[in-house]
């Protein structure tokens, strides 16, 4: 199930983005509507991994990518049980490819990186570290 069928209860932000300026405490502007949502975005979790074939592509995979894999890593899930992080280093790290094989197919995987307090926290439903 590819990230956009997620449920749309998942996409809060820890503050609300009215209340997020740049710049100096109270010397900021107020975040304009177009960068609110880029800054609930970077919060939205992704509790799920995936493993799938990309099977829509616009236009062509440049033969340079053909037979190489990108990485992604950052944090992905923000909220255990009640609890939810406020900062975006907080959340839980994960792992995302996309391996581009010779062929011109596309295959994406993602992955939470599961330490042993990944683990712990993963089965209290709990943040603990």
């Amino acid at each position: 199930m590819p990230p956009s069928s997620q449920p749309s209860s998942l996409l809060q932000a820890p503050l609300p983005p009215s209340s997020i300026a740049w710049g100096k405490q109270g010397e900021g502007e107020v975040l304009k509507d177009i960068q609110q949502a880029a800054w609930i975005a970077a919060f939205r979790s992704q509790p799920q991994e995936f493993d799938y074939e990309i099977t829509t592509i616009e236009g062509e995979i440049p033969d340079e990518l053909k037979g190489s894999t990108l990485f992604r890593n950052g944090p992905s899930r923000f909220e255990r049980g009640q609890q939810r992080v406020s900062h975006y280093l907080d959340g839980d790290g994960y792992l995302a490819k996309i391996t581009f094989t010779l062929e011109g197919k596309a295959y994406f995987t993602s992955r939470f990186i599961s330490t042993a307090e990944y683990k712990l926290e993963d089965a209290a439903d709990t943040f603990q570290f």
